[in-house]
């Protein structure tokens, strides 16, 4: 009687024991479903700051548009005043405001070129921009829908752990994304070596069991887990970033390259808005050059009614 008690005792043990052990430290279904969800953090992080760097630099470009800088104007106005009053004038004097009419159509010319370079760096960044929000777009529309797949799945083959409800911190990216600067999002992205495993345990065509992912997709549906490898992935997120088997099912999603793709027009982008927010400054020098020329052909000029009056 006494033995029985005890291996009764022991089978209640045993069962407790393995209802209340954190399975979280050790299903790997979780541990993919977190980088998925860090991934797709990341990506909105990416999305959300180029977007409103876009925004600023049009702010910016709509006050350069709307500022007048007169130089071309100023210059035709001296430019015609010249040839009046060249007749009057000597030799040295003519020269000289000659000279500096050449200079003041210098920096006309300087001016000009800053406004058509200013105008073609907004459009290349909202082209730039455009083509990086429309892929990461994407590209997290992928692995939200990947996410929710897998999840379901989790809380149905899980529930009796609760992975599910308040308990969803399992399962989601520990980690907050912030920041407006694209050289911390570029620094992030490049430094990735994550990869999501979405083959079944032990490899093969079909699940015969096991804590992966892909496992648990088997378990909680009628596709083989197949939703989850499904060649559509594939071709959303681009054949070099992934990895699949010979029936074209992905295996490996390479979070890493897959974030690396937008370092370099992210890296772009950042070298265009730093030209585009430093033309204002450099018109404004070209204006304050303007003026100091017109100071000096004012001199000439009240020199040349003087001695004529």
């Amino acid at each position: 009687m006494i033995r029985i008690l005890l291996v009764m005792l022991f089978v209640v043990w045993v069962v407790l024991a393995e209802n209340m052990s954190p399975e979280a430290d050790n299903d790997e279904s979780l541990t993919t479903l977190n980088q998925i969800d860090c991934v797709v953090k990341k990506l909105n992080w990416m999305i959300n700051v180029t977007e409103d760097l876009l925004l600023r630099t049009r702010v910016h470009a709509e006050e350069v548009y709307e500022k007048r800088y007169s130089a071309e104007e100023r210059y035709a106005a001296w430019e015609r005043l010249f040839v009046y009053v060249k007749p009057f004038m000597k030799k040295q004097k003519g020269d000289k405001m000659k000279e500096i009419l050449n200079e003041m159509e210098s920096v006309f010319e300087g001016e000009s070129y800053l406004r058509k370079k200013f105008n073609l760096n907004v459009s290349y960044l909202e082209e730039k921009v455009m083509d990086v929000v429309r892929t990461g777009t994407r590209y997290a529309a992928t692995m939200v829908e990947m996410y929710r797949v897998g999840l379901e799945a989790v809380c149905i083959v899980n529930k009796s752990h609760g992975y599910c409800g308040d308990n969803g911190a399992y399962v989601k990216c520990g980690t907050t994304f912030v920041g407006k600067d694209i050289s911390g999002i570029v620094g992030d992205f490049d430094s990735d070596a994550d990869y999501m495993d979405l083959s079944f345990t032990g490899g093969g065509f079909q699940s015969h069991g096991g804590n992966k992912l892909a496992d648990k997709v088997n378990t909680a549906s009628t596709s083989l887990g197949l939703v989850l490898k499904h060649r559509g992935i594939r071709n959303n997120l681009g054949k070099d970033n992934v990895q699949t088997n010979k029936l074209r099912s992905v295996e490996k999603v390479n979070a890493s390259e897959l974030l690396k793709l937008f370092v370099t027009p992210l890296r772009e982008i950042n070298d265009i808005i730093s030209e585009i927010e430093a033309t204002p400054s450099k018109l404004l020098e070209q204006t304050s050059r303007i003026d100091a020329l017109e100071k000096e052909l004012q001199s000439i000029f009240s020199s040349i009614t003087i001695s004529t009056a």
